[in-house]
């Protein structure tokens, strides 16, 4: 039986393809049916190292959250790593009390410790003494685990595309917050003669404002049956589903809300450097919108193109003037893969390929900012809605917020509607 590849192995195999990739492209200036073929044999062969791997590097990063958990717990309560393993190993049994059998099924000791950990957290100063700690036990809540928060905020990273570039902050109230912008991009400094007097220049200042609005996870009912099977994993099954829910909308309002009783978008404001055709983009359009963005902006790691996984696929059937595809895979790591030599973020809120509206983004998405208040609410309801029909709802609450600091940083095409 052959052993399986470790991800090491499967990482300087798919490294190997594309560095093949790329030497075919630089090798074979005048493409040809036979590169073509070539160049999708090898592609093929990368996608499927990129699954594959993906897969495992999920199995990594939980490991890796447990750990940087347990880091951060000791430093909050400023104990060692095994005590803090100790308390988050009880935290999780609280919560998964909580889950299955309510307030009522606590036992003396794990009120007490629910108790003693949330006077610990005030006094380390970790957390405001009038802000209760992730939960509200007289309003049906009960303390979440900080792990509950690491998988929240992993899970709003996975289903999110724009938090993967954007700038984003995390803080413990949501107060308005002023943030001050301005446009220097046309800005310049000048020549001046010995003894001779320097202008004036007036910096124009605007100010961006960042609340943090409300959003639930809408009711999650969970059989009786299930609540009662020990084999399920609560504490890991239930934040997933909530969260999910969570960072789908979130993403969505980042990606095109308009900024009116919801979080701005940064399609929303992005302006467009042109139209383009229901099929999707040519070369010529995407040169055209990589050049309508400030240099500037255009030189930092930030910079990225942005899209739907269906834009992603009319995009890859792409060809530059020497008819040699423009999609490229990345030579270290399993992203990002490039389109003329930027990276690109897929993300799934975007208006795809044949749908009127801005299909495609452009530039330094570090412009724009993403508020998190790290203050999550849970809630476990019990009354006749759910019980007669054997079920328990939960409800989860989180409030977040987005601006564009900078409307130049980022531009857009604008996509026509498929005809009928």
């Amino acid at each position: 039986m052959t052993k399986p590849l470790t991800i090491q192995q499967l990482r300087e195999r798919r490294k190997d393809n594309a560095i093949q990739v790329h030497k075919l492209l630089d090798d074979h200036p005048e493409w040809n049916a036979e590169c073509q073929s070539a160049y999708d044999e090898l592609v093929q062969k990368i996608e499927v190292d990129d699954a594959d791997i993906a897969r495992r590097e999920r199995v990594l990063a939980i490991t890796a959250r447990e750990i940087k958990s347990i880091d951060r717990r000791a430093d909050q309560l400023g104990v060692g790593q095994d005590e803090a393993a100790s308390i988050i190993a009880q935290e999780k049994e609280i919560f998964e009390t909580w889950c299955r059998h309510g307030v009522e099924g606590l036992t003396e000791d794990q009120r007490r410790f629910m108790a003693q950990m949330r006077q610990r957290v005030r006094e380390s100063g970790m957390l405001p003494r009038n802000q209760q700690l992730e939960g509200t036990p007289t309003a049906g809540g009960v303390l979440v685990p900080r792990t509950f928060m690491d998988v929240l905020i992993e899970t709003l990273k996975a289903f999110g595309g724009i938090r993967e570039v954007a700038r984003v902050m995390q803080t413990s109230a949501g107060e308005p917050m002023d943030w001050p912008t301005t446009d220097a991009t046309n800005e310049e400094g000048e020549l001046v003669a010995e003894a001779a007097p320097v202008t004036d220049l007036d910096t124009a200042f605007d100010l961006k404002t960042l609340g943090a609005f409300k959003y639930s996870s809408k009711v999650v009912s969970v059989s009786l049956e299930l609540l009662q099977d020990s084999a399920i994993n609560l504490e890991s099954y239930l934040p997933r589903l909530l969260a999910t829910r969570i960072a789908r909308i979130t993403n969505k309002h980042f990606t095109i809300g308009t900024g009116v009783g919801q979080p701005e978008g940064v399609a929303t404001v992005a302006a467009s450097a042109g139209a383009i055709a229901a099929t999707g983009p040519t070369y010529d359009d995407l040169v055209g919108l990589e050049h309508s963005v400030d240099p500037a902006y255009r030189s930092t790691p930030s910079c990225r193109w942005m899209f739907h996984d269906l834009t992603l696929k009319a995009m890859k059937l792409l060809k530059d003037d020497q008819q040699r595809p423009l999609w490229l895979p990345s030579v270290a790591g399993v992203a990002p893969a490039t389109f003329l030599g930027y990276q690109y973020i897929i993300n799934q809120a975007m208006i795809p390929t044949g749908t009127a509206g801005k299909t495609v983004l452009f530039g330094d998405f570090n412009y724009f900012i993403i508020r998190d208040v790290l203050a999550f609410l849970l809630f476990r309801m019990t009354d006749s809605v759910f019980i007669t029909k054997g079920l328990i709802g939960f409800l989860g609450f989180t409030r977040h917020d987005s601006r564009m600091l900078d409307p130049n940083a980022v531009k857009a095409l604008t996509g026509a509607a498929a005809g009928p």
